[in-house]
Parts: C-alpha cells; structure tokens; sequence
C-alpha cells in the first residue's frame, strides 16, 4: 500500500481480500491454496500451512490488522468442515473464498467449499464474528454472487433444495457416472423450468438464522 499524501510505501505482510469500512482489518484466505484447488482465484508460486491435506488445522481465514501489521489465523479449515459435517468423504480438499465483513465490521460471511467427484463444486455459505466464533450456515448446496444489505442481512444468489437432496448431492448415493448424466440433463432444462424446480434465485435472508 501507499500515500498520496506522504509518498511512503509499505509491504503487507498478507494478502487482502476484504477490508473493514473503517480500514483497521482486512480478511483474507490463503491465496496459495485456492491456487491448487480453484485456480479461478488464486496466485500461482506461493506457498501455505497444510497445502497437501485435504482439511488442515493451520490454514484457513486470516484476519490482518493494517495498522500493527499483525496477522491471525481466525478460522481454520478443519474448524469450519467439523461444523455440521456435511460430507463423509475426509480426503476431499476443502477450501474457503470470498470472505465479506459487514458494515459495522462485527461480523464476516465466507464460502466454505469443495469439490465432489462427478458433480462439481459443492458450497456451504457461514457466517462468523470478527474473532471467527459463533460459526452458522447461512445457506448450502449451491451459493454465490451477494454482497451485505445492513449489518444483519445479506443479498445471496442461491438455491434452497431439500434436504435429502442435498444429501445425495454431498455424499455420493448415486455412481458417478450416473450422476454426472443426471446433472448434464438438468443443466439443459428451460431457466424458468430450472428455478421453479430448484428455486434458485436471489434471496435477502439474516445471516444470524
């Protein structure tokens, strides 16, 4: 970062991904491991905690003050996939995205995700304070596109599916292959037809429920 005022520079220490509206803190996955695991959003070349395991205790959500320069893991990912485990199988590597902090700067909203063999990237959308307690699941299945209405209440682009539905989904019922058909055919259904069976659409929901 730098001024326009004084011309000083000065190297962070960590990536930034989202910044308090008062510019004290910013949030931040490790950019390191989106590379290997969802190359869309990471940085080729760098290096993280626990990049070869599937859930590691030492990587996860950082929060980094800009002022002191002090970086804190706040959140790991074994502590965010222990949550109402939702998945059975432990060697699918998860990752985390698109941490968002709210106006007042109390609480966060992230993407917890993975990939499923045969059917794509699986979502499950939390919130969490400021020091990554009071962890919740904000929506799941899948999630994505939204941005914080006040400080309780986010806009989200998702999907509300039944929960045996999303069950079958996460943990593999069905082979592959004959799930990998089934999916390929509902991706050709008419929009209309699609959000009224899946009910995918944008919803205004409070992040605390």
């Amino acid at each position: 970062r730098s001024s326009d005022l004084t011309g000083r520079k000065e190297l962070l220490p960590f990536t930034v991904y989202s910044i308090s509206q008062d510019g004290r803190f910013a949030l931040s996955p490790n950019f390191a491991r989106l590379s290997r695991y969802y190359q869309s959003y990471g940085y080729a070349g760098g290096d993280s905690p626990g990049l070869s395991r599937p859930i590691p205790s030492d990587d996860g959500i950082y929060r980094q003050d800009l002022l002191s320069g002090s970086v804190k893991l706040i959140l790991s990912l074994a502590e965010i996939a222990e949550y109402n485990p939702s998945v059975r199988d432990a060697s699918i590597f998860h990752f985390v995205t698109h941490p968002s902090i709210n106006p007042a700067g109390t609480r966060f909203c992230f993407l917890h995700r993975f990939k499923l063999p045969g059917s794509g990237l699986y979502s499950r959308f939390m919130g969490a304070d400021m020091d990554g307690s009071n962890l919740n699941i904000i929506a799941e299945e899948k999630v994505g596109h939204f941005d914080w209405y006040d400080d309780e209440t986010i806009l989200v682009w998702t999907r509300y599916l039944p929960a045996a539905a999303r069950s079958v989904r996460r943990n593999l019922i069905f082979p592959a292959p004959l799930k990998r058909g089934l999916l390929k055919g509902l991706r050709r259904l008419h929009p209309a037809i699609k959000q009224k069976l899946y009910g995918e659409s944008l919803y205004l929901v409070n992040v605390n429920d």
